[in-house]
Formats: C-alpha cells, sequence, structure tokens
C-alpha cells in the first residue's frame, strides 16, 4: 500500500513539475527569412502518372544560387478537404512517388479522402546544394522548401483543421529535413495542420554523424550520407569536412542542425513520426533527437510509430503507408502488423534505438502508444488512478503556467 502511495505522490510531483512555469526560459529564436518563388516556364519532364506539372523557381537571401523544382499537382476527387506536400530524400531531385509501384495508389486515396496532393521535385541544384566554395550549410538551404511550402499554401487556401488536412506536410528521409526545417528554424507550424516526418530527418546531431567511427549508429559514411551532407558547404565534387571527418567544423554542423537554434513547441500541429524496425540508414537515430527535442519542449500533439517490418522507404510498406494515411486525415496512428517473419533477408537495425517487434498486436499497438498492457483488472484501476491524479495535478500546473504566461505578455505589451 506504502508503495502505491508513493508512486501516487511522485507521479502527481512530476505532473505537476512539467506544467508549472519555468520562470527564466529561453524564448525560440526569431525564425530564418523565406525566399521568393515564382513560377516558371520552363517544361516539366518526366511528371508522375495521373499528375499535372508547373515549373518553378526560389531566390533565399544569403544563399548564392536560385534554385529550380518541378511541382506535380493531383486535385481532390469531390470536395475539397485539404491539401498535402510531399517531399522525398537525398538530394530531393525525384518526386516522393518515384521508384515505388504503392506510392501513387496511395496518394490516390488520399485524393478520394478530399485532398489535393502537391510532389516536390527539385531540378538544379537541389535543394540542399550550395555552390562551390560557398558553405550555407543545411538551415540556411532549407530556406528552399519552406519557401515553397508557405507558396503552397497561399496559394491553396483550405479551412483550419487541427489534427488533421487543413495544409499538411510529409517528407522521406531527407525529405523529412525539409519538412522538419521548415518548422524548426522558418516558423512554419502556426500554417501546418499536421507533418508526418518518415525515416527522418537526418539533420540532427550532425556532428555525431560525420564524427563517429565506421559502424557506430547513427555514422554517416563519407561516400553516401556524409557526401549528401557536404553538398550544403560546397563540396559538390567531395572531399568535405564530414568526408573526411574534420572536427573543427563540429560547432558550424551543431549550429547548422534541425535539433538546434530553432522552435520546438508547435502547439497547434499534430507531428506524427513513422519509423520502421527494420531500417539500417543512419537517419534513425538521427531524427530521434529532433523528436527529443520537441517532447523537450512540450510540444502537445507529437507520436512516434514504428512499423514492424519497415525498411527505410515508407513506400514500400503497407502498414507505413496506412500509418501516414491515418495521421493525414486525423485518425488514430496504429499499425496492423504482428509478429510474424519479415520477407525477405532484412534484418533489425541495431543502430537507430528503434522499439523492438512486439509479440502481438495488442502489445504493438501498446508501443505505438507508449502505453504498456497490464495483465489485470486491479492492476488497471491502480493505474487509472494514477492517470487521474497526474491529470489534476498537471492541469493545476498548467494553469499556473497560463497565468505566468499571461501576465509576461501584459508585461511585455506595456
Amino acid at each position: 500500500m506504502r508503495s502505491r502511495f508513493s508512486t501516487l505522490i511522485a507521479v502527481a510531483l512530476v505532473a505537476s513539475a512539467l506544467a508549472l512555469p519555468l520562470g527564466t526560459a529561453e524564448a525560440a529564436p526569431a525564425p530564418m527569412s523565406l525566399g521568393t518563388v515564382t513560377a516558371t516556364s520552363r517544361t516539366p519532364k518526366n511528371c508522375p502518372a495521373g499528375f499535372s506539372c508547373t515549373t518553378f523557381s526560389v531566390q533565399c537571401p544569403d544563399v548564392r544560387a536560385v534554385a529550380t523544382g518541378t511541382l506535380a499537382r493531383a486535385d481532390a476527387r469531390g470536395t475539397l478537404r485539404g491539401v498535402a506536400a510531399f517531399f522525398s530524400g537525398g538530394n530531393g531531385r525525384a518526386f516522393w512517388s518515384d521508384g515505388s509501384d504503392n506510392a501513387l495508389p496511395f496518394l490516390g486515396t488520399l485524393q478520394a479522402a478530399g485532398l489535393r496532393v502537391f510532389q516536390v521535385r527539385w531540378d538544379s541544384p537541389s535543394w540542399l546544394a550550395s555552390s562551390s566554395g560557398e558553405q550555407a550549410g543545411p538551415a540556411r538551404l532549407a530556406c528552399r522548401p519552406a519557401s515553397v511550402i508557405k507558396w503552397l499554401h497561399d496559394a491553396n487556401p483550405v479551412p483550419s483543421s487541427p489534427g488533421r488536412c487543413g495544409f499538411c506536410i510529409s517528407g522521406q528521409s531527407a525529405g523529412a529535413s525539409q519538412v522538419s526545417y521548415a518548422l524548426a528554424r522558418y516558423g512554419l507550424d502556426s500554417i501546418v495542420s499536421v507533418m508526418v516526418p518518415t525515416s527522418g530527418p537526418p539533420h540532427a546531431d550532425i556532428a555525431q554523424g560525420c564524427l563517429s567511427s565506421a559502424g557506430t549508429p547513427g555514422n554517416f559514411p563519407p561516400k553516401s550520407s556524409g557526401a549528401l551532407m557536404d553538398l550544403s558547404y560546397g563540396y559538390a565534387a567531395g572531399g568535405g569536412p564530414c568526408a573526411r571527418q574534420d572536427r573543427s567544423f563540429a560547432s558550424r554542423w551543431n549550429a547548422d542542425g534541425v535539433d538546434d537554434n530553432g522552435d520546438y513547441f508547435y502547439p497547434s500541429t499534430s507531428v506524427v513520426f513513422v519509423f520502421g524496425d527494420r531500417d539500417t540508414n543512419p537517419a534513425d537515430p538521427h531524427a530521434r533527437k529532433y523528436v527529443a527535442q520537441l517532447r523537450a519542449a512540450h510540444s502537445p500533439d507529437v507520436t512516434v510509430v514504428t512499423i514492424h517490418c519497415m525498411t527505410h522507404g515508407v513506400q514500400d510498406s503497407a502498414d507505413g503507408l496506412a500509418a501516414m494515411r491515418a495521421a493525414l486525415l486525423g485518425r488514430p496512428v496504429s499499425s496492423t502488423s504482428t509478429s510474424a517473419a519479415c520477407p525477405g533477408k532484412g534484418k533489425a537495425t541495431s543502430s537507430g534505438g528503434g522499439d523492438s517487434a512486439k509479440s502481438s498486436t495488442a502489445k504493438e499497438k501498446a508501443s505505438i502508444s507508449g502505453v504498456t498492457p497490464t495483465s489485470s483488472r486491479s492492476s488497471s484501476r491502480e493505474w487509472l488512478i494514477i492517470l487521474a491524479v497526474a491529470i489534476i495535478a498537471f492541469l493545476f500546473g498548467a494553469t499556473a503556467r497560463w497565468r505566468n504566461l499571461h501576465f509576461r505578455a501584459e508585461k511585455d505589451a506595456s
């Protein structure tokens, strides 16, 4: 009995600590400046089936080159209920649907649900490439996708729909960096209803990826992920600081990460991360650093889903796509997979910090929601009591925090 009472007190204290004002908490940095997006008359190439394509250019402050890209659009079937924009991985020079037989049918289900769908492809240069010798870095270069996101939002007005599209964005792998930087560094959370990063973003804790030894979880191999990082610092031909593990560059990498120097409190944006438990790409552990920042900032609606048998490409996972669809449409996010053996020769990653596969569908769904299933009715009742105490304590602390913030706002206004 004493241990149960102690647990109740501990939970109440923790909940109160989370909700009470922190007094001298630092304000989020001012958003970085967006660029100018212009529609162009270039002839688009290789437009996805069922989409119409146009071209555009982006000029960003403090970046030399004007970036060009192609925008693919597919309208909603029936009443327009929202807009969803998709960004591909790597250097972004492909459409999100390229290379997968599942991608276009999946996007078709979103159209059928009333969403207008956009895909963004970068043409020349890629979104994360700076000019030779220009050390722009990924944070400044992320002005390109952030500017396109704002441009699409302004050109496609839809009713605000917290928790569902609305206006939604999703990116795969380094495409997840494109959408995550838009919120963390460019302040676009106020216009985004739902963000779904999948298998990324890799641009967090960049220094660890560049400086760690081969085989270390999250290590960026010099000829693949390392070379991709170096593109942002003007090393298109290789030999950049990440590839050569230049420790003197660590402070610059840290300053440019999506997990630092940004805003991580998104009060009106639902953020759903989708990871695979068979993903051996180094992006996974870096992405979780960004997740940790959102949680530390107490963003109210952050969900992490780990899909059984999914490797790096969400487009190749039926369960991964189902989780994305649920997130975009404001439905409960869950996986329908089980602990059955995965097809092919894929092995579970040992480097991503991902959740292990569960032994039953119920346990797997519990791991997605962050709740451990209990084995008896009495233990369930105990946890309900603990939850009630925690909620009461949190509401009490949150009220105090709101009063503190309201007082500070009035003080600033005066």
